[in-house]
This record gives structure tokens, sequence and C-alpha cells, in this order.
């Protein structure tokens, strides 16, 4: 006899009221049509997350998850029109970002609550 464990659907999404509900939504729309139009949706998205109690490292991480694979879809799409990407400047670019969120990461963990 071992114990049963029994899986637990309790989230942050089911402790909300409706008015949180709608305003998520509402900012995880907005900020999608922003993250696909011009790449910065995540200022929409993450204020809403935080002000229904999502923490900040959690809802930054969950925002890149999320628009990851868009992210890579549109890269693989464009990449494809020769000449489109300019490639050094786009791979320099990505490096020095890389370093920035690597800093701005251990900021957030840092930062006081």
């Amino acid at each position: 006899g071992g114990r049963v464990r029994t899986m637990s659907f309790d989230t942050l999404v089911t402790g909300m009221g409706p008015g949180e509900l709608v305003l998520v939504i509402l900012a995880c729309g907005i900020g999608a049509l922003l993250i696909g139009a011009v790449g910065i949706g995540g200022v929409v998205i993450l204020p809403a997350l935080l002000v229904v109690g999502v923490l900040p490292a959690v809802g930054i991480c969950s925002i890149y998850i999320a628009f990851m694979p868009a992210a890579c879809a549109k890269l693989l799409v464009l990449g494809r029109i020769r000449g489109l990407i300019p490639w050094r400047a786009a791979l320099s670019c990505g490096s020095t970002a890389a370093i920035g969120a690597a800093i701005g990461g251990g900021l957030v963990e840092s930062s006081p609550r």
C-alpha cells in the first residue's frame, strides 16, 4: 500500500475574480497582437500578470515560453527571404541582448519583494 496522489488543478487562474480574469485575457490578447506586429507585447502582459499576483520571474518566464514558438516560426519564414535579415548585425544584437537578459533576470530575482 502506497499513498494515492491526486492531481490538483488549482492554479492562479482558478482563484481570480471575473474582473481579474478579463484584465488578463485582454492584456494577453493586446500583448499578442503587439508581439506579432512589433515585438513588444510583454510591456502590456507583464503588468497585468503582476496585478493579479503572479511573481515577476514567473510572469517574465511565462511570456517568453508562450511566444518563443511564434518568434521562431517568424524567423524561419522571414529568414528564407534573401537579404531581408542582416544576419551579422542580428547575431551581434542577439548575443548582446542575451547577456542583458541574463543580467536582468538576475536583478529581478534579487530585487526586494
